[in-house]
């Protein structure tokens, strides 16, 4: 007697025992969650190399304090700093995004001194 799709037992992680072949949405999870961890690392990768972003001076002055989406965080530990970031916020997102050589951020957010996360 074959089993009904509707009571096909299901193995370990979403497989089903019988065919041997995983649930669409448990493959949409894994693929998603494998996207978004590469995404992280990459982000982070490129963010170690901050000075060669910014340069010596700048990076000095700033430091990456995070990201949430296409979005990042930079500290700023001077005024003048903080104006050099908003001057500079196109030509810097450029650059992260030509070493991961994708679009990994979209906006830059700058935080005053005193208002690093952490």
């Amino acid at each position: 007697m074959k089993p009904s799709r509707r009571t096909s037992p299901r193995g370990p992680k979403g497989v089903n025992s019988v065919s041997g072949m995983k649930r669409i949405d448990e493959v949409i999870r894994s693929v998603s969650l494998s996207q978004e961890l590469g995404m992280g690392l990459k982000r982070q990768e490129v963010l170690d190399r901050w000075e060669s972003v910014v340069g010596t001076g700048l990076s000095k002055l700033s430091v990456p304090d995070g990201f949430e989406g296409f979005e990042l965080r930079v500290a700023a530990t001077h005024p003048a700093a903080m104006m050099e970031l908003r001057m500079r916020r196109e030509e810097i997102l450029q650059r992260l995004n030509a070493m991961a050589g994708e679009t990994i951020f979209r906006e830059i957010r700058i935080l005053a001194p005193g208002r690093r996360r952490g």
